[in-house]
């Protein structure tokens, strides 16, 4: 429900849906769980689309430690994550920050999708434009 909301633009009424879903989730998967992961990334990006960039922010980390718990540390999860929180970084104004977790994204989808050009490329453009910043 939380999505078609977000595709709605009613984001304050898909936030509440998210905060449900994750109370839900939390109760059921105490130490954590994907579905988990998912309600906090939910949250961050409905956060990031309002243009709220700290407590989008707030949620991804919170979504990182859960998917930290949940993945090995080269996972694809992982690097997806670092990659939106550098994103978190750079809409904050903070190039250098932001560098640090395109990076780490980078080295994850090097080592786990070789051969993928998607993500990946627009990784490689963020750190190029953020190295010219910097």
């Amino acid at each position: 429900m939380g999505d078609i909301l977000v595709k709605q633009i009613k984001h304050i009424e898909a936030m509440d849906y998210y905060q449900q879903a994750l109370k839900i989730r939390q109760i059921l998967y105490p130490d954590g769980h994907d579905l988990t992961a998912i309600s906090l990334h939910d949250m961050g990006a409905t956060k990031f689309d309002q243009a709220e960039f700290g407590l989008s922010l707030y949620y991804y980390e919170q979504t990182l430690k859960v998917r930290q718990n949940l993945n090995p540390s080269g996972h694809v999860d992982m690097g997806t994550i670092l990659y939106t929180i550098g994103r978190c970084y750079e809409k904050q104004k903070n190039p250098k920050k932001a560098l640090q977790y395109h990076q780490q994204a980078l080295n994850i989808y090097e080592k786990s999708l070789p051969n993928d050009g998607g993500l990946r490329q627009e990784i490689v453009n963020s750190i190029h434009r953020l190295s010219i910043v910097k």
